[in-house]
């Protein structure tokens, strides 16, 4: 009966534990999208990361905020960086 109470205790000190550290790192420092587009050299940076270790940071939100900002900067009428085709 002890060592029920024991290993019933263990494991719900493990999952709050978990559920912890999951809640604090999922949100930290979250970049939007139109943060991405603005700071051109952090967005590389990201980019650059997420491409290094895609297995784990693929989907993660500031990794799917660059790319999505990246896209929009590919794209923008405004866009000088690019070449132009006539």
């Amino acid at each position: 009966m002890k060592i029920t109470i024991v290993f019933i205790s263990l494991f719900l000190f493990c999952m709050s534990a978990t559920i912890i550290y999951v809640a604090h790192f999922s949100t930290k420092d979250v970049k939007s999208v139109s943060y991405y587009r603005e700071n051109r050299k952090e967005l590389n940076e990201q980019i650059e990361k997420c491409k290094n270790d895609p297995g784990s940071l693929a989907r993660t939100p500031n990794c799917q905020n660059a790319f999505q900002a990246n896209q929009k900067n590919m794209f923008d009428p405004n866009n000088t960086s690019m070449p132009k085709i006539r």
